[in-house]
């Protein structure tokens, strides 16, 4: 596996782009329950959850199956979406509020690391982009499986991304660092709400998977930054696997992640 050359296949990326998030959770659904290496959990209101067979212990692979379009009844259409080289673009003439790399380029690493059969849990939440909404309904569910050592987002822009919550461990952050990763806080996302409500306080960071310019018309692919994430996460895997990796609470960290992100828009 580890060894496997990763090239990305710009027209299977392409059709994700195209279905609407209840056509892509159908798709996952379908595609994931065919491999005899993962146990499978459907919620048709929440989102999916994918864990490895005889596997002890392993980090929480997170993106999520909504994008902008679908809070407004938009289906991309095949002239929407252009590929050029490694690059992947919104037509000029399309109606569409995006191109939805946001978080389709999330959902397409995590299914193409299912395909290497990595040692992975996998993560697919409904309505991140309206608050979050599928891993709000299943935190306390992935809370009870004592096996996940931490939660690893797949929902950042650029190439080369970790981004934090304040919900940090060192050691972890040093090893997507020492892959050439650059700390930067981020915002919002499913593995913050994930950690804010782990009982073992588990960390979690998040990943740049090559798209830019989200929630706009202008936003396009870089293909680069997908081969990024699969190779260091496959590379990474024995690391990801071999300790629960938590943060320490503390005074400034005592409110929920919503709480402090609202005080934060506020200044």
């Amino acid at each position: 596996m580890i060894d496997k050359k990763i090239v990305v296949n710009k027209g299977y990326l392409k059709n994700l782009l195209m279905f609407n998030q209840t056509e892509l959770f159908e798709h996952i659904v379908q595609k994931v329950s065919k491999n005899k290496n993962y146990n499978l959990t459907v919620s048709f209101k929440s989102g999916i959850i994918v864990t490895p067979k005889g596997v002890i212990k392993y980090p929480l692979i997170c993106s999520h199956l909504d994008t902008i379009n679908d809070s407004k009844k938009i289906k991309l259409q095949n002239s929407d979406v252009e590929i050029d080289g490694d690059i992947i673009k919104l037509s000029q003439n399309s109606l569409a509020k995006c191109l939805g790399g946001d978080d389709r380029c999330g959902v397409y690493t995590a299914l193409q690391l299912i395909d290497l059969n990595a040692p992975f849990g996998f993560a697919f939440f409904f309505d991140e982009e309206i608050g979050c909404i599928g891993s709000s309904i299943l935190a306390n569910d992935i809370d009870e499986n004592e096996n996940i050592t931490a939660f690893i987002g797949l929902d950042r822009r650029g190439l080369d991304n970790v981004a934090v919550y304040g919900y940090n461990n060192n050691d972890l952050i040093r090893l997507f660092e020492n892959k050439g990763y650059t700390q930067v806080d981020g915002s919002i996302t499913d593995v913050a709400v994930l950690s804010e409500q782990s009982s073992r306080n588990l960390a979690c960071v998040n990943l740049s998977v090559g798209y830019y310019n989200e929630h706009t018309k202008m936003e396009f692919i870089n293909i680069y930054g997908i081969q990024k994430a699969i190779k260091t996460l496959v590379k990474l895997s024995k690391e990801l696997s071999k300790i629960p990796y938590r943060y320490k609470p503390n005074r400034y960290y005592s409110n929920s992640y919503f709480d402090k992100y609202e005080i934060m828009m506020r200044w």
